[in-house]
């Protein structure tokens, strides 16, 4: 066996990469009875943090770090929601929170509510 003409998915397998992890969460969710809606919903959001890890090198969880994750949630404020919820602070687009309340003011509910 040639091991530069290896099957992408096979080494999805092999070596335990963040797709694979994904697939087994999917997996997972789907024998919990989820509601095949969510799934698929997850299955699409995760898609696209594999993708980026894919655009940075990254190819198993284990080289994971704070710094990739900031920098995935950096693109997609950019590219896929730019000015949305994680909007610069600063940015003319509205915040997050509900009509009447701050960001600040949504946080307390959250951790009182």
């Amino acid at each position: 066996m040639d091991p530069t003409r290896v099957d992408p998915l096979l080494l999805q397998i092999v070596r335990g990469t963040a797709r694979n992890s994904v697939n087994g969460f999917l997996v997972e969710r789907q024998s919990r009875q989820f509601s095949p809606n969510t799934i698929k919903l997850y299955g699409l959001e995760l898609g696209y943090f594999c993708t980026f890890l894919d655009q940075v090198g990254v190819e198993t969880l284990v080289e994971l770090t704070p710094d990739t994750i900031r920098r995935c949630l950096l693109n997609l404020s950019e590219h896929r929601n730019a000015g949305g919820c994680h909007a610069p602070t600063g940015s003319s687009r509205p915040s997050c929170a509900g009509p009447g309340m701050s960001s600040s003011s949504r946080g307390a509910t959250r951790l009182h509510g």
